[in-house]
């Protein structure tokens, strides 16, 4: 069930867009040590799964998505506007 949300097109999306602003190959090697920094940490997440669950209780699980969801609607404000910015060539 975790891998729509961790490949699912919204991730897609903003890989794409956030992929697009980097110009050299440093910045190049930057994004993608950072994307391995994240894919591991989301692996580390999954595998604590139960013992998270267990910390948290269905009250902080329900505020953790909460919280995801306003992490969610941010990066798609941000792609709204990186996209409207490359339209208008600004």
């Amino acid at each position: 069930m975790a891998m729509p949300i961790i490949v699912g097109p919204a991730t897609t999306g903003t890989l794409l867009v956030m992929g697009a602003e980097l110009d050299d190959l440093a910045t190049k090697t930057v994004g993608c040590l950072a994307l391995l920094c994240v894919v591991t940490c989301i692996g580390a997440v999954l595998l604590m799964s139960a013992f998270i669950y267990h910390r948290l209780g269905t009250r902080g699980i329900v505020m953790l998505s909460k919280l995801t969801g306003l992490v969610l609607a941010a990066l798609a404000a941000q792609m709204i506007m990186t996209g409207i910015q490359g339209f208008l060539g600004l």
